[in-house]
């Protein structure tokens, strides 16, 4: 469906086709071949979503999720994403998980969060094993459990999810969960450097003004140190703006 052009798709559309409503509505969300139309794509999804799209009905969550196309109404979402996930879409799932989380559209339910979170994380998916490794830090939902919680945060990152660089590389400074490892601590931050997070900022920067006075095997580089902490302090960062306020 992906291949197909603007006008195979609309005719598609025209015959009713449900695959075809969920390029269509996509492309006008994203604006690609055609002008980008918030509203227009959450009528496509609705219309599909009517007519039995679950992949039509996560969607439709998000346009109510995020405001898209439509009112707000995290009410609304979450039915739409409990729809959706008990049909078998993990990226409704996810969502609905992450309304339990944060009490988004239905009461906070932590252990309900968790829950659905593990069956994603048991499926490889980067974002899940996040937030289950932040569930068993904090003890939310589950027994708090270091190692675990480095496990899923570590599994995370060498998926590729950018939110857990810094955290595996943190928990490798401070041997949370797993022995210190200072060559995979650094290697962690720098690739939360590299994706512009401001707590890897903060923290490497600080690491590096210091260099190996802190018992960190990292050679002092006073001049990067400030560049980072001051990259860090111009996202917000709270951490950054103190130490630089020390420096002066």
């Amino acid at each position: 469906m992906q291949n197909k052009s603007l006008e195979e798709i609309e005719e598609l559309v025209k015959q009713g086709d449900l695959d075809a409503m969920c390029e269509l509505a996509y492309r006008k969300f994203k604006g690609e071949g055609i002008e980008q139309d918030y509203k227009g794509a959450f009528e496509l999804y609705k219309k599909a979503s009517e007519k039995g799209s679950i992949k039509a009905t996560y969607n439709l969550g998000n346009s109510y999720y995020y405001g898209d196309g439509t009112e707000q109404d995290l009410n609304e979402a979450f039915k739409l994403y409990e729809k959706a996930s008990s049909k078998g879409n993990d990226n409704a799932t996810y969502m609905l998980a992450i309304c339990y989380y944060f009490g988004n559209g239905v009461d906070k339910n932590l252990d309900k969060a968790f829950n659905l979170f593990s069956i994603l994380a048991e499926k490889e998916q980067e974002d899940a094993e996040y937030y289950v490794s932040t569930m068993y830090y904090e003890g939310e939902g589950i027994e708090k459990n270091l190692e675990k919680s480095f496990e899923y945060m570590k599994k995370s990152a060498e998926k590729g999810y950018e939110k857990a660089y810094f955290w595996t590389g943190y928990k490798y400074l401070q041997g949370e969960g797993t022995k210190v490892n200072d060559k995979e601590a650094i290697k962690w931050l720098e690739k939360s450097v590299e994706v512009n997070d401001d707590m890897g900022q903060w923290l490497l920067g600080t690491l590096y003004l210091e260099g190996n006075e802190n018992g960190i095997e990292i050679e002092k580089d006073t001049k990067y140190g400030l560049e980072l902490l001051q990259k860090s302090a111009e996202q917000g960062n709270e951490k950054a703006k103190e130490e630089l306020k020390k420096l002066k």
